[in-house]
């Protein structure tokens, strides 16, 4: 069996009192957002590495108690604008100006009934999506800052990602513990679609019966043509567009399971984000974060997403963000890609761990 090195850090981000559990960059990607269990969230400038502001006493559940942070992301248009999940309500602030530490939220959208898993405000700034415990989408209109229609449900069980779609207005797509992947129109507040992630390969060697093929996270390519979720199983699935009818200025579009990568990791892949069309970095509670090359539109779907590069950390990944050198070319985007990552230790003897790690794959 080969040994798995360890692979230490370049940097280390401290500033949490309890675990980091998630995280966002900002549109710029010069801003980095954490949110804790510590009830707190932390604004970071990556150029210097340094908390530039935090925000407390804001977060708490109906009983008055601090709340641990589900989830964070800036818009998409304006990164003084910052949203929060926490317990079943949607924290929104300006963070322009004023004082380093803030005490208080501009706004609070109170919409969903259980726990909030993710938010995600789409591609134009102007929507947000958040998905719960009880499996319901809930779509905000952030300007009259009310719901674009009533609560969209489908999932049989918790629903723990969900995404906007680029270049398409109107499309989100959510997955669950149902092992369920839901493309919805939200305009009309129903689903159109769902794929099924058990619908694999039992003979297969890389199946796992223990660890079934919950959808843990979407990522979308920002062309809005290819679909990764990230699994329970440690596969990962990938589904892309093709033509089947329609005319050659209106073509009609359906979605295909293409690939399914099932030794992507040997744990639940519990995050995954496109840096490009064709690259993905994924996170997994085997330790290891992996950079896959996607092959591009045009070529036969048999030439599979392959490993181009491991990052092998001793925590399961809870959360991650890549920052790219906006320099970079085709030839060096190994080298210029930037991994903040949080987790928990795999081992069982070791003490939790409250700090943001900071990798750079290796040639």
């Amino acid at each position: 069996m080969t040994e798995v090195v360890i692979q230490e850090p370049i940097n280390i981000l401290k500033g949490h009192k309890g675990p980091v559990t998630c995280l966002s960059l900002s549109p710029s990607g010069n801003l980095l957002v954490s949110g804790s269990q510590d009830a707190t969230v932390r604004i970071w400038d990556l150029k210097t590495g340094k908390v530039i502001k935090a925000i407390k006493d804001c977060f708490k559940n109906d009983k008055g108690e601090n709340s641990e942070i589900n989830s964070v992301c800036f818009s998409t248009v304006n990164e003084n604008e910052l949203f929060v999940a926490s317990n079943h309500r949607i924290y929104f602030f300006d963070l322009t100006g004023g004082s380093m530490i803030i005490l208080k939220e501009n706004y609070i959208y109170d919409f969903n009934l259980d726990e909030i898993n993710e938010i995600k405000v789409n591609e134009t700034g102007n929507y947000l999506a958040a998905c719960d415990d009880f499996g319901v989408i809930y779509v905000v209109d952030l300007e009259t800052k009310k719901l674009l229609k009533k609560p969209h449900s489908g999932h049989d069980n918790i629903c723990t990602c969900v995404e906007f779609r680029p270049k398409n207005k109107w499309e989100v797509w959510s997955g669950g513990m149902d092992c369920k992947l839901f493309k919805w129109d939200v305009s009309r507040g129903i689903p159109t679609r769902n794929y099924n992630m058990l619908n694999v390969n039992v003979n297969s060697k890389n199946v796992q019966m223990v660890n079934p093929p919950f959808v843990h996270k979407i990522s979308i390519t920002s062309d809005g043509h290819t679909i990764a979720a990230g699994l329970g199983d440690g596969s990962i699935q990938f589904l892309k567009q093709h033509k089947v009818g329609g005319s050659k200025k209106k073509p009609k579009m359906e979605w295909e399971k293409i690939w399914r990568l099932e030794d992507a990791h040997s744990w639940v892949v519990s995050d995954l984000t496109f840096v490009n069309p064709t690259t993905l970095v994924s996170g997994a509670n085997d330790g290891k974060i992996n950079l896959l090359e996607i092959p591009a539109d045009g070529k036969e779907y048999e030439l599979k997403p392959e490993i181009k590069g491991t990052i092998s950390t001793p925590y399961k990944v809870n959360s991650l963000v890549v920052s790219k050198d906006p320099e970079s070319t085709s030839e060096n985007l190994k080298e210029s890609l930037t991994v903040y990552m949080s987790g928990v230790p795999i081992s069982l003897s070791e003490e939790p761990t409250n700090d943001i790690f900071v990798y750079k794959f290796q040639n």
